[in-house]
């Protein structure tokens, strides 16, 4: 499972409020994306595939090859958490041509009049050099990115700890002090800076964790 039991005891230690234990859960096993709220152009550019997959039979692709869409894939949940961890195993289909700016994302989604994501943090692909390495909210890390690599990343947003936190492959990749903050939806989101050429991820096994309704 994503949100192994080493990661958990990291995130409930320091947090007072109590567990929601998993909250919404899709290995995408149904063949479809029917547990999502939303899934602009469905079917186009996000599908389910049966190759390459992490675990079990299914995956799901969010691929673009056109600047002027980003598809997404977003779940939006009726409460605001004091605490919000969305785990997913996500892969890249390949070294993208530029820039993925957003590939996972955490915050809070808003209905009108257009749903988005406000005070959002999210993991992306920076080009640099000549290599690839993960950014987290356009701050760029040392560590790379390869396609075709399933990688586990995490993200964690705490009103509580007053910080966001992001994981790959349970090692962070970011610890950052911010202001307070409730979440209340999570999603993948392909924006590529340039024309893409096939760019986007496959993802697997997502898993989301709340603790403390607000």
């Amino acid at each position: 499972m994503p949100l192994g039991e080493r990661t958990r005891g990291r995130i409930k230690q320091g947090l007072n409020s109590p567990s929601s234990g998993i909250i919404f859960a899709d290995s995408f096993e149904t063949g479809d994306l029917s547990k999502w709220n939303t899934v602009p152009i469905s079917g186009i550019y996000v599908t389910v595939v049966t190759t390459p997959v992490h675990d079990g039979k299914y995956a799901a692709k969010i691929w673009t090859n056109n600047i002027s869409i980003n598809p997404s894939l977003t779940e939006a949940f009726p409460a605001y958490y004091d605490t919000l961890c969305f785990s997913s195993f996500i892969r890249l289909t390949r070294l993208p041509t530029n820039v993925l700016s957003q590939l996972m994302r955490i915050g809070r989604w808003t209905t009108v009049p257009f749903p988005f994501f406000t005070s959002s943090i999210y993991l992306g692909v920076s080009l640099s050099g000549g290599n690839y390495y993960w950014t987290v909210n356009d701050v760029v890390t040392t560590t790379q990115v390869q396609a075709n690599i399933w990688y586990n990343a995490l993200l964690m947003a705490s009103r509580q700890l007053r910080r966001i936190k992001v994981w790959i492959n349970n090692s962070v990749l970011r610890d950052i002090p911010t202001t307070p903050l409730t979440a209340n939806a999570v999603g993948f989101r392909i924006q590529p800076n340039n024309t893409p050429v096939d760019d986007g991820i496959y993802v697997d096994s997502v898993q989301v964790l709340s603790f403390g309704v607000t």
